[in-house]
């Protein structure tokens, strides 16, 4: 099953795949609906995202296991826990960078934050509209501080 192609550049492998899964000896196995949203989150912005840029992107974090949401510190309602979310990277770009590309092409994202200068998180909205909300996340006194992306 891992070795679904959600879309032409993204497999359900990797949008399982996790650091601390892994190092923990944890299966970060998904649920129908979890594929059916990463499938979606794919097709509707990954995929075009990559195709759009012509560079490789790299999936840090995709679907989460309520025990692997919580071992990365994930909020509780965390998009990735119904696989409608992605942390990822891209080749020669920061993430603020590719934030704000994002916002500039209007792509139909629930959330886009440009976490503590190392990631991209994209979500995309369960029902109803998209929020269309860009934010940059930093470490405050060790508490996640969040800001409208400049």
């Amino acid at each position: 099953m891992s070795d679904l192609q959600l879309s032409p550049h993204f497999s359900l492998r990797e949008m399982l795949f996790s650091d601390t899964a892994a190092r923990m000896g944890i299966e970060n196995v998904p649920t129908d609906e979890q594929i059916r949203n990463a499938t979606r989150l794919c097709q509707v912005l990954l995929e075009p995202m990559r195709i759009e840029l012509g560079r490789p992107m790299t999936v840090l974090s995709g679907i989460r296991t309520a025990r692997v949401n919580a071992l990365v510190g994930g909020a509780p309602y965390s998009a990735h826990l119904d696989g409608r979310a992605a942390d990822v990277l891209v080749a020669g770009m920061s993430p603020d960078t590719f934030a704000r590309w994002i916002r500039q092409r209007g792509y139909p994202v629930d959330q886009v934050i440009s976490e503590f200068g190392r990631w991209t998180h994209i979500a995309m909205a369960g029902a109803g509209k998209p929020r269309n909300q860009y934010l940059t996340a930093t470490k405050v006194n060790g508490a996640t501080r969040y800001e409208v992306l400049a």
